[in-house]
């Protein structure tokens, strides 16, 4: 395990002080890994209180059946005690997975230790966890090698299953299944939907750098959106229908950072305002392929309320031909001949249906 002390120092150790020895001099940049070596950062942010959901968290990074993954765990607050507490974590870790423990002290938004954790990155793809997610096993394999397999793309991203569950003392404990992220790549959809779990997705890091791009440190919530926003308006991106992640949500949202429903929504309207902007920003062919698909799901829309009328006067005609061939049949059943040859069946044991 490796934690960072403060810039230009790099500490290694475990739990408690760690003793610091020269590092880079600030302003020189990290030591990149070999172009194309295929080795993953996850960012992993952290806060006080979420220590038992940690531990899934790391253990799920753990397991990854891919070489080359790396942990960046930010802490995210001034409580030494809880920087230490992680530092012991990553410790037991030791041998199963490669960490980085970096403390973030300063205030702000979550898209604070988001950046951090880019600048400490040095692997050519990149991926987000939060403390109380997952990974299954095939997350890297699988998202990983989809962007090997497509340079063209920036951002790969897989199903996202939603789990719901209560906190404990031991950390999270499952009740129930959801629904699942699980929607193609749609430039359009982004501007007025967040549809991607950070959990789900890998980056390559070499177009994130290139272009500039960094999680917005203003916005109080929703950052994740705000960034693949400005991520799919230069940049392509593709969905990989596997599973790849659980998307864990406990005790009714209290894993939200707030619980603020009025900040939540000025945030999606600022967005939502933002994201317009983005769609005009799609290429031509673009709109005209999503006009095309619009007009044609309207003609499919047209043909199958036709239909429905259609079915609807064929079981109305239907509903009073049965009416009538029931009331018919009521009508023999009940009269006195058939009463009268009732015996005379019964002893002939003959076929004849018998009255309801």
């Amino acid at each position: 395990m490796v934690t960072r002390a403060e810039p230009g120092l790099r500490a290694t150790g475990g739990p408690g002080p760690p003793a610091a020895v020269p590092g880079p001099s600030p302003g020189t940049a990290p030591p990149e890994t070999a172009p194309g070596d295929g080795r993953l950062d996850v960012i992993v942010r952290t806060v006080p209180g979420r220590l038992p959901y940690l531990v899934d968290a790391l253990y799920s990074l753990a397991g990854q059946q891919h070489p080359g993954v790396r942990a960046l765990v930010m802490v995210h607050t001034p409580d030494t005690t809880y920087l230490a507490a992680v530092q012991a974590l990553v410790a037991r870790l030791e041998g199963l997975l490669q960490a980085v423990v970096v403390p973030v002290p300063e205030g702000g938004g979550p898209a604070v230790p988001l950046n951090r954790g880019l600048e400490e990155a040095t692997a050519e793809f990149l991926g987000v966890l939060d403390d109380d997610d997952v990974y299954y096993p095939l997350f890297a394999t699988t998202l990983v090698g989809h962007l090997r397999a497509h340079r063209e793309l920036t951002l790969a991203y897989g199903i996202g299953r939603r789990v719901h569950g209560r906190a404990t003392p031991q950390g999270f404990l499952f009740e129930r299944r959801g629904d699942e992220f699980a929607m193609a790549f749609e430039v359009a959809r982004l501007a007025y939907e967040n549809f991607i779990p950070p959990c789900t997705m890998v980056l390559r890091r070499a177009d994130i750098e290139r272009a500039g791009l960094r999680w917005d440190e203003c916005l109080p919530v929703l950052e994740d959106w705000a960034f693949l926003q400005a991520l799919a308006a230069d940049w392509r991106g593709a969905f990989v229908p596997v599973p790849v992640a659980e998307y864990r949500t406990r005790d009714g949202g209290q894993q939200a950072i707030t619980t603020d429903r009025a900040l939540w929504r000025r945030t999606e309207a600022l967005l939502l305002a933002r994201g317009r902007d983005r769609l005009l920003r799609v290429p031509a062919h673009e709109l005209a392929d999503l006009h095309q698909r619009h007009q044609a799901a309207e003609v499919r829309l047209a043909e199958a309320l036709a239909r429905v009328d259609q079915l609807e006067r064929a079981a109305a005609a239907y509903g009073g031909e049965l009416a009538a061939l029931r009331a018919e049949r009521n009508a023999i059943l009940g009269s006195r001949s058939w009463r009268i040859t009732r015996l005379l069946r019964r002893l002939t044991r003959s076929r004849l249906p018998e009255e309801a």
